[in-house]
């Protein structure tokens, strides 16, 4: 498993971030504290995003792939 820690400050970024997501076969989680939705999933990304706006989020990959991690640097917290 390879963790990043992600933030997203509207819908938008989390369209574009499912969007790239979507292309990649690897499994991906989002976490929240006890919270866990598909890292592939628009609906409970969004729903993490209206509760925790401003928290970084802790996304989960099966697999390391560093196309994937150059295309999402955007949305890497610093």
């Amino acid at each position: 498993m390879h963790s990043y820690q992600v933030l997203f400050k509207d819908t938008k970024d989390v369209s574009d971030f499912v969007n790239i997501a979507m292309e990649y076969p690897m499994d991906m989680d989002i976490v929240l504290q006890r919270q866990i939705v598909d890292g592939k999933s628009f609906l409970g990304i969004a729903s993490l995003l209206s509760r925790y706006r401003s928290e970084p989020l802790c996304l989960t990959c099966t697999e390391k792939n560093p196309d994937f991690e150059r295309r999402i640097t955007r949305f890497l917290a610093a």
